[in-house]
């Protein structure tokens, strides 16, 4: 894309956002999640180790690999060029913020079964 003039551009409207601050690793996220599941009083410590193909599948079914097996790295090259700033949260910012909150409204942890809607937005 780089390279290419204003009108090609236009016309091929591709652009990625990012916050700039930093990227995400998975077991940055699953320690991040972790702790934030402690400081809610879900979880006792914010132990992070592998796990296996039974430990998730429940999430998305048999789609669960597809689903969550996705990595990509973007950049904002595109939109910085005209003009474009990140001006929102971070990632963990929103993750203690919005995402956080919105899990446990969903999850009964009167009988420690975890409700999500995501699982049937996914499949």
């Amino acid at each position: 894309m780089e390279g290419r003039g204003a009108k090609w551009v236009l016309g091929n409207p591709y652009f990625f956002c990012d916050n700039r601050r930093e990227e995400s690793e998975w077991r940055k996220a699953a320690r991040r999640i972790a702790e934030g599941l402690v400081k809610a009083g879900r979880l006792e410590r914010a132990d992070v180790r592998e796990f296996g193909r039974g430990d998730y599948v429940q999430l998305f079914g048999e789609v669960t690999e597809k689903v969550l097996g996705h990595n990509s790295r973007s950049r904002t090259r595109r939109l910085r060029e005209l003009g474009w700033e990140a001006r929102e949260k971070g990632i963990w910012e929103s993750w203690e913020e919005d995402e956080l909150p919105a899990l446990l409204r969903e999850w009964n942890a009167q009988q420690d079964e975890k409700k999500s809607a995501y699982g049937k937005l996914a499949a």
